[in-house]
This record gives structure tokens, sequence and C-alpha cells, in this order.
């Protein structure tokens, strides 16, 4: 890399490429229109967050304030993320206010995170808990996968209490590609 690149870096000439937007959870229930994350009263959901950060380009930022946030959308072997679990199909760092204040929880209806297919995620600071999949991928907490070369790092997070089928594997995590702890 030359000099002049790394100053051109460093001064935020090329931050339409490399920059990241932060989206702010700013409500507690499982709404997925809530996707305006604007930092008006009442408008992110932690899955319109997510929503939002997949739509948007460069690496982004998800911040969840201490609470917990409890699934109730119920939905299976979608990808999109309107339903089930909380899918994360580009690069996102999901940060929270810390392992025992910010919990993540999937009423049993569907696991809590999937990492897609090519995809990168950084997690931080929370507790994921309370997941379950009947899915051949397995990962009743989190799934990094099930192909591609998805990347996913765990940060200072509790996963516990996460369920999958009597003969999948990963009740807790899951991962294909990259699996950083």
């Amino acid at each position: 890399i030359s000099v002049s690149l790394l100053i051109a870096i460093h001064l935020g000439v090329l931050a339409p490429w490399i920059s990241a937007a932060t989206f702010t959870v700013d409500r507690t229930d499982d709404e997925f229109a809530a996707t305006g994350c604007t930092g008006a009263a009442n408008d992110c959901s932690l899955r319109g967050a997510i929503l939002a950060a997949n739509a948007a380009t460069g690496a982004d930022i998800v911040d969840i304030p201490a609470g917990t946030y409890t699934l109730s959308i119920p939905g299976a072997d979608e990808n999109d993320g309107l339903t089930g679990d909380l899918d994360i199909t580009g690069t996102v760092t999901i940060q929270g206010a810390g392992k025992n204040l910010t919990i993540v929880d999937g009423g049993g209806l569907d696991r809590v995170f999937h990492v897609g297919n090519w995809a990168t995620a950084a997690i931080s600071s929370l507790t994921v808990q309370n997941g379950y999949v009947d899915a051949s991928d397995g990962g009743g907490g989190i799934l990094s996968g099930p192909y591609g070369a998805p990347s996913l790092t765990l940060i200072s997070v509790t996963v516990q209490n996460n369920a999958v089928a009597e003969w999948r594997s990963g009740g807790g995590v899951s991962a294909i590609g990259s699996l950083t702890l």
C-alpha cells in the first residue's frame, strides 16, 4: 500500500467505500417493519436493525442496549429475516451492552442468529438463549453456514439453553467456515 493511499484512508477520502452505518436498536419487540433506524424514537427493532444492515453497503454495526429481545414471529427455513431467526447476509458487528445485560431470546420458535453463506458477523457482549431448530444444519442458538465460507466471531457471548432435534448437531453453535471464540 502506498503512503498516499494510507493517508487517503486515514483522512476518510475513501469513506464511501469503507464506512459503516450504525443502527441503534430502540425497542425490544420483534417488529420486522421497524427498520427506519434513523435515530427517531421507537423506529428500530433488533430484527429491523439487522434487516437495515443487510440492505446497507459496507461493514455495519448493530448496537443493542441492555434489555431482553425475544423473537416472536414464527417461521422456519427462510433466509430473508422477516420471520423466524435473525438472518445476517452481509458484514455486520452486533454489539450488546454486556453478556448479562443484553439477552437475545429465540423464544423456542427457531434458532436465534443465522450467519448466511459468505456473510461475516462479529457478535459481542450479549447472551443468546432459547433457540430451537429441527433443521438438518443444526445450530439451535447460532448457525454459521451451512455452505460457502461464512465468518463468525463471538466475543464475550454466553450461549445457553438452546436446542436442536435429538439427532441434529450444534445445540448452541454450528459453524461452517471460520469460527473465532
